[in-house]
């Protein structure tokens, strides 16, 4: 029984992850053609046409509402900690440790920001292939909505291990950890940013190479677009989410 059956084809979400491994590299090669046809390989052998950008759209969110939640927690123990060291040298230490020690934020809270930025991350990933899409648009050329969200989620997966890699490190313990973190994760977007931004531009030429006219001028006023629904997307979902679980 079930000799007929064909092998079973490899895991989209496996592939997936392989992928977001080799992307940096690629584009650190300077290859950039190879980079933006990475979705497509994963398409190709797994047959899975949406795994992709969703991972990557989702993985975004997730790793970034893990960095407000234990950055939010560290915060107020550092704040607990300056108000102890104040009142402990107006009272000769009689009252020092007392406020470190019972400050901390509610799991709920911190479950409803990483739910929050997790699923306001996804919806700013979707208004950006959208936009991309729109783009495309006015220069008379229409694709599906998976190709321009293959090609938003390249641009994020090339910082995305580097984001993986700071998650893991905002865990560790201490406040001057957590800013010498933060500096140097502001190093990296700048040239992650520029990357992200470029391999979008040339994804979409690629996406339009007999277009008559240039694709600069509505990719700047649609991307200006995006974020400000970006915004407003952030804005609606942290009320709705935030405030039903507090």
């Amino acid at each position: 029984p079930g000799a007929g059956l064909p092998p079973a084809g490899p895991s989209a979400f496996r592939e997936t992850l392989l992928t977001l491994r080799d992307l940096p590299l690629t584009v650190w090669r300077g290859d950039s053609v190879g980079a933006l046809a990475l979705p497509g390989t994963i398409r190709t052998r797994t047959g899975n046409g949406w795994m992709w950008w969703v991972t990557v759209f989702a993985g975004a969110g997730l790793l970034l509402g893990i960095i407000a939640a234990t950055s939010l927690a560290k915060a107020v123990k550092t704040t607990a900690g300056i108000f102890d060291d104040a009142f402990g040298s107006l009272t000769g230490g009689l009252s020092s440790g007392s406020i470190s020690a019972s400050a901390s934020v509610p799991f709920g809270t911190l479950l409803g920001m990483v739910l929050s930025v997790t699923v306001a991350v996804f919806v700013v990933g979707v208004i950006r292939a959208l936009a991309l899409g729109w783009t495309l648009r006015m220069r008379g050329v229409v694709v599906p909505f998976s190709t321009t969200a293959d090609l938003a989620a390249t641009g994020w997966g090339v910082g995305l291990l580097p984001v993986a890699i700071f998650t893991v490190l905002n865990f560790l313990p201490g406040a001057g950890l957590a800013a010498v973190l933060t500096f140097v994760a502001m190093l990296f977007y700048v040239p992650f940013t520029v990357v992200s931004e470029g391999l979008l531009y040339i994804g979409l030429n690629r996406l339009a190479p007999h277009a008559s006219k240039s694709l600069l001028v509505p990719h700047a006023m649609l991307t200006l677009a995006a974020v400000a629904l970006m915004l407003l997307a952030v804005f609606l979902i942290n009320v709705v989410i935030v405030g039903s679980i507090a």
